[in-house]
């Protein structure tokens, strides 16, 4: 399935940029069997960017998931099955 994971940025672009690499650093790093980050991108409506990921379950997804930077405002997920 694919998890699109909205947010939208409170802080300047390159703090973003920053969190990102890490964030994607991190994740990689830690080698999450069933996981894969498919991308990123930056849509043509109000979300500042999306994170794209194919799982094989929501839960396991989420348990990646370390706490949520302050720069970080209103969030949405979509899952496609």
């Amino acid at each position: 399935m694919l998890v699109l994971f909205y947010y939208n940025w409170n802080g300047t672009v390159e703090e973003m940029n920053a969190w990102e690499k890490e964030m994607k650093k991190d994740f990689d790093a830690k080698g999450h069997k069933g996981i894969k980050i498919m991308g990123m991108y930056t849509p043509s409506c109000p979300w500042n960017r999306v994170w794209i990921y194919e799982t094989d379950s929501v839960d396991k997804l989420m348990a990646t998931w370390s706490g949520r930077p302050n720069k970080i405002r209103n969030t949405d997920m979509v899952i496609l099955s």
